[in-house]
């Protein structure tokens, strides 16, 4: 049985207490996604850690991979996410690290949304603090924001993006959770194909936002 996340939870304080997925430049998507289901059946969540633009863009494609493969077995919940970035300790010295932690929720509990939805394209050159601010109003106006994005660097900006979101609410004193949902599909040209990846941000009341049973162990206190 799951408990709740303490509001604001900080992934930078849990890698230690749970079982991370690292994310490196030989990591393979689709592996990712099995291990990201596999990890969230047997303990509830799923976390992974990566540094730079190709590990973020590989858990982003690993993430719509996820939540494709675990809404087939499992139809009544939906496999959502949050982000942070730290510093990491490594041998090239510190690193700024993209943490991601995924949980499942129930379908009763993610907002409901129009059947069109208006989106914010992501580019190379799109600046997190801003794009965030932009989501950040229209999650108040609507309930939602949608960005989509091409490459590798629209998908760091992405979660990068996300994790401005959550500093942005926690400023605010929001009584929600901002996570994401993330979908993929492939843009084909004459020449070649590319990566759409869509991340759908939606507010969840933070006391809904399950977490591992970590914090009831009393020798972790």
């Amino acid at each position: 049985m799951l408990n709740l996340l303490p509001a604001r939870a900080s992934l930078r304080d849990l890698t230690d207490r749970l079982e991370t997925i690292p994310v490196g430049i030989d990591t393979n998507q689709m592996d990712l996604a099995s291990r990201i289901v596999a990890s969230t059946q047997t303990r509830g969540y799923a976390m992974t850690i990566g540094v730079g633009p190709e590990a973020a863009y590989k858990v982003a494609e690993a993430l719509g991979f996820a939540r494709m493969s675990w809404m087939v077995c499992d139809k009544s919940s939906d496999l959502c996410a949050y982000t942070e970035m730290g510093d990491v300790d490594t041998v090239y010295g510190l690193l700024r690290a993209i943490r991601t932690y995924i949980v499942p929720l129930h379908q009763s509990i993610v907002p409901s949304l129009p059947n069109v939805l208006e989106t914010m394209r992501i580019s190379g050159t799109t600046k997190p603090n801003k794009l965030a601010a932009a989501i950040c109003f229209k999650i108040e106006q609507d309930g939602y924001a949608l960005t989509t994005g091409v490459g590798v660097d629209a998908a760091n900006i992405a979660l990068k993006t996300l994790t401005v979101v959550r500093y942005f609410c926690e400023n605010d004193s929001a009584n929600f959770e901002v996570l994401c949902r993330i979908k993929v599909a492939t843009q084909l040209a004459e020449d070649h194909s590319a990566r759409v990846i869509k991340m759908l941000c939606t507010p969840v009341p933070s006391i809904m936002v399950p977490g591992p049973e970590i914090f009831a162990s009393s020798n972790l206190a």
